[in-house]
Parts: structure tokens; C-alpha cells; sequence
């Protein structure tokens, strides 16, 4: 039987009180559950500033790069590693 995948990417949103909260509820929710992988942005994109706008929340076009290529090499490795 095939198990689907569930993938979550966490936040960097520094200026918010929620940011480690909502991280740690995201993170919590992949113990409890096998098929629950977190994508962690916030880990990969820490000591970046310079990927993101001033409001260091939205990446800007070099950071995007980042997003889009980090968000999918952890989809990739995750799907390939279940494969073997």
C-alpha cells in the first residue's frame, strides 16, 4: 500500500512573535506522524539576509532561487530515498 507524502515548509518570519511557535507545532506534527516531512526553510535560509526583501520575510529574486531549488531537491531526496 502506498503511503502519500505530506511536505511542509517552515517560516522565517523573524519580525513575528508566532515565527518559533508555528516551527515548532509544524515540527512537532512530523514526530506524531511518518508521512509528514518539514521542509525547513527557516534552518537553510538562516544567516541569509541577503536573499530576502527589508522585511527579511519575502525572498527576493535571489533568494527565490534558493526557495524554489531547496523546496524541491528535499522533495526529490525524500521521494528517491523512499524508492530504495
Amino acid at each position: 500500500m502506498q503511503v502519500t507524502q505530506f511536505f511542509w515548509i517552515n517560516t522565517h518570519v523573524p519580525s513575528r512573535q508566532w515565527q518559533n511557535s508555528v516551527n515548532q507545532v509544524v515540527q512537532q506534527a512530523a514526530t506524531e506522524h511518518q508521512n509528514f516531512k518539514v521542509i525547513d526553510w527557516y534552518g537553510y535560509s538562516k544567516g541569509h539576509d541577503d536573499w530576502f526583501y527589508e522585511d527579511q520575510i519575502h525572498p527576493n529574486p535571489e533568494g527565490a532561487k534558493y526557495y524554489a531549488t531547496y523546496i524541491a531537491k528535499t522533495i526529490l531526496e525524500s521521494i528517491n530515498l523512499k524508492g530504495e
